[in-house]
């Protein structure tokens, strides 16, 4: 959910064109709406890669049984 919230949220940014419609000339060099996205889609990363640790212990705690 993390994650899906992220790029969202990103997507949003970018496709907005938020702040710099909003202020034009104020956002050339920092906070634009590209580099708001791309901190969005490092932080969705850093969401997929938390819930897939959080798995990887799970599996080793509980395991995966196979029965024969």
């Amino acid at each position: 959910m993390g994650m899906a919230l992220f790029y969202l949220i990103g997507t949003f940014f970018y496709v907005s064109r938020i702040p710099e419609r909003w202020r034009p000339g104020w956002f050339d060099l920092a906070g634009h709406s590209h580099q708001l996205f791309h901190v969005f889609v490092i932080l969705g990363a850093l969401a997929h890669y938390g819930a897939a640790r959080m798995l990887i212990v799970w599996r080793d705690n509980v395991g995966c049984h196979v029965i024969n």
